[in-house]
């Protein structure tokens, strides 16, 4: 995770907000 992180960032925000999103919040 961390090498996405440091080579996308983006990627980690849109998974960030689908996780968020799945949670229902």
């Amino acid at each position: 995770l961390s090498v996405i992180q440091r080579c996308n960032p983006d990627a980690v925000l849109i998974a960030h907000e689908r996780t968020m999103s799945r949670i229902g919040k």
